[in-house]
């Protein structure tokens, strides 16, 4: 390769930029988490009280089913953190749910940071339609954070990588619903598409 463009491919055109949300040469600007002035939400878990419960404090996250609120609910903590001084803690039993809207057409960026302890796993999936306290939900993918490795189940295909334990991974889900196609990445690497 003789030269790499502004967006570092090698004999790009520079026309395939990409911000930090996603957007081609968008102006949403990495920080330790993306901040982007157009989008439709955004939380870094520092304007709740450390202890306090998602569900609880926050109009935006709800707990799965609300029957089971003291076990599904996740805990703000001020003990570890990526930036600022706070995160959600999410542990086993936890299932917490951040509804999206009803989107039927455009192209969304999902990102978020997970920190997977040694010894432990995590999950998350997105689901094409999802009701809380309700049984009626379709996923659209399963991502799954292992002891040794990681895989991603979107209908019967199954794509395994690699994540470090013990430190902060930044996990970037690009969803274009027009084009009926998706993508991961984590830190940067695509996983899946």
């Amino acid at each position: 390769c003789l030269f790499n463009d502004a967006c570092g491919i090698c004999g790009g055109d520079g026309s395939d930029c990409l911000d930090c949300a996603g957007v081609p040469d968008g102006s949403a600007v990495m920080q330790t988490y993306c901040l982007d002035s157009d989008a439709i939400f955004q939380d870094d878990f520092e304007s709740y009280t450390a202890g306090e419960h998602i569900d609880q404090s926050s109009e935006a996250w709800h707990v799965w089913d609300s029957t089971y609120i003291d076990i599904y609910d996740a805990m703000i903590i001020d003990t570890l953190a990526l930036s600022g001084g706070q995160s959600l803690l999410i542990t086993e039993g936890n299932s917490i749910l951040l509804p999206l809207g009803d989107e039927t057409t455009g192209e969304y960026s999902v990102s978020f940071n997970y920190y997977v302890p040694a010894g432990y796993g995590a999950y998350y999936s997105f689901d094409h339609f999802a009701h809380p306290d309700s049984s009626d939900t379709e996923r659209a993918i399963r991502v799954y954070f292992n002891e040794n490795n990681g895989h991603i189940k979107a209908g019967n295909i199954y794509t395994y990588f690699d994540y470090n334990h013990d430190e902060w991974i930044y996990i970037e889900n690009i969803i274009d619903l027009d084009a009926d196609v998706a993508e991961m990445r984590i830190n940067g690497t695509l996983i899946h598409s």
